[in-house]
């Protein structure tokens, strides 16, 4: 006799494969179709991966090694003098190179697309260097919180979801650290008030 647990799981699984064959996996840089699953095909795997190994033009290290956060992301770099985690550097408006173009395609689809891919993908990421970061100071995932500065009330009715909510969870669910909502967007952005 089977249990209720396997018996969904089944079911799930059978789901899962009818909504594979309906609506197939694209690759989130490009849209093509992916044969093998994950996010990303062969050739934006590549970039990404180049894209993640590029320099800083001043110090010269990599973005997840990178201290001069300030040159890239003024105001935005430090939160009680540690440096926010990067995967990559953000490219130039009208770069043209493969790698820029990766990196852009996969911020616009964590910001725009209800396809959790791009999410999945950078949560995962992310989550390694949070957790490597963690241990690194000696410390356990358990004594953090996960939160999220919030999307504007307008963004989420006209994207119908909060991208920084979603990568918490994700990251949450992949490091053990607790997900916090603790911040409130009242609506204000900065550069208006």
């Amino acid at each position: 006799m089977t249990s209720k647990p396997s018996l969904l799981r089944g079911v799930l699984r059978i789901l899962s494969w009818f909504l594979d064959l309906l609506f197939p996996q694209k690759c989130v840089v490009c849209d093509e179709l992916l044969l093998e699953g994950g996010e990303l095909c062969p050739d934006c795997l590549d970039a990404w991966k180049t894209a993640r190994l590029s320099r800083c033009p001043l110090c010269r290290k990599t973005a997840r090694a990178c201290k001069c956060r300030t040159f890239h992301a003024a105001f935005t770099d430090s939160f009680n003098e540690r440096s926010i985690i990067s995967l990559a550097f953000y490219p130039k408006p009208d770069s043209d190179d493969m790698a820029d173009t990766a990196v852009r395609q996969i911020v616009r689809a964590v910001k725009t697309s209800t396809n959790k891919s791009a999410v999945r993908m950078v949560s995962r990421e992310l989550s390694r260097l949070i957790l490597k970061a963690i241990l690194r100071e000696g410390d356990k995932p358990e004594s953090y919180k996960i939160t999220f500065p919030p999307r504007s009330k307008s963004r989420v009715r006209a994207y119908g979801f909060d991208h920084g909510r979603d990568i918490a969870r994700y990251i949450s669910k992949y490091t053990g650290i607790p997900f916090q909502n603790t911040l409130k967007n009242i609506g204000t952005p900065l550069s208006e008030s």
